[in-house]
């Protein structure tokens, strides 16, 4: 794999952008059930919110609510369930996501300590950037109104 210095920059920018909103962990940096996928060059940057009743066998001790103990405690069953959930195919076949980042946003309404949503951040890499793509989310909450989710996709052409 080449690095070059427009790589870097993305990784830096993304990386500033991502520093710049960590300390509003408790403000939504997504609408629930919302996303976006924007399309860059060789890469599908996207950010998505779900609930966090959409990842199974997270919630330890079966009170209905996650905590951030028990959200730490996952993480790697997390970004396992996503990479398996979330998928974007190109004409070469599924992409691989990459980088991804998670901010978990407290209830506001329930326990101080309960997460609701999950906004998910990351990376896809495109092996046919040209080409036609297919969002896949297997990955629904248990409410309702959590049983879809609105994406918005943007490529941007030079």
């Amino acid at each position: 794999m080449t690095i070059t210095f427009k790589t870097v920059a993305k990784l830096i920018h993304g990386l500033c952008f991502y520093l710049l909103l960590s300390p509003l962990a408790h403000a939504h940096l997504m609408v629930a059930q919302h996303g976006t996928l924007n399309i860059v060059d060789d890469g599908a940057f996207m950010v998505l919110s779900l609930a966090i009743s959409s990842f199974q066998g997270i919630d330890d001790d079966q009170n209905g609510d996650v905590s951030a103990l028990e959200f730490n405690r996952h993480k790697t069953d997390i970004v396992h369930t996503i990479k398996q959930g979330i998928t974007l195919r190109d004409g070469k076949g599924n992409c691989p996501l990459e980088g991804i980042m998670l901010s978990p946003v407290m209830d506001h309404q329930a326990h101080q300590d309960s997460i609701s949503q999950l906004t998910i951040m990351g990376r896809f890499t495109l092996a046919a950037p040209a080409t036609p793509l297919v969002l896949h989310i297997d990955l629904y909450g248990k409410q309702p109104l959590e049983k879809t989710i609105e994406v918005s996709a943007r490529r941007n052409t030079a």
